[in-house]
């Protein structure tokens, strides 16, 4: 039990380490802040003319839109955290030997 916890802290000090090192795990952190700020900037921006029903239906357009971004966006990002994740699992298999 105590030896497993310590693995997983030794683990977790790793992976957060090599991610913050990793230069493409911090461009997906700034992509991914700057969609949030878009999505929320655009939010607030169309915010009074949702009011109306000729509005809702420009929104309803609008919001289809950025589902797909948002879609594309996902699949990326987690194909990424994939990518390295695995780096990351072979690093721990290298420092290991």
């Amino acid at each position: 039990m105590i030896l497993q916890r310590v693995a997983n802290w030794i683990a977790n000090e790793v992976i957060v380490k090599s991610l913050a090192r990793s230069e493409l795990f911090q461009r997906m952190a700034v992509k991914t802040h700057q969609h949030v700020q878009t999505f929320s900037k655009e939010g607030t921006k169309h915010f009074e003319t949702i009011k109306s029903s000729e509005a809702t239906q420009k929104a309803q357009e609008v919001i289809g839109e950025h589902v797909e971004t948002a879609k594309t966006f996902g699949s990326s990002f987690f194909r990424n955290i994939k990518a390295e994740y695995k780096k990351l699992e072979e690093e721990g298999r290298r420092m290991q030997k």
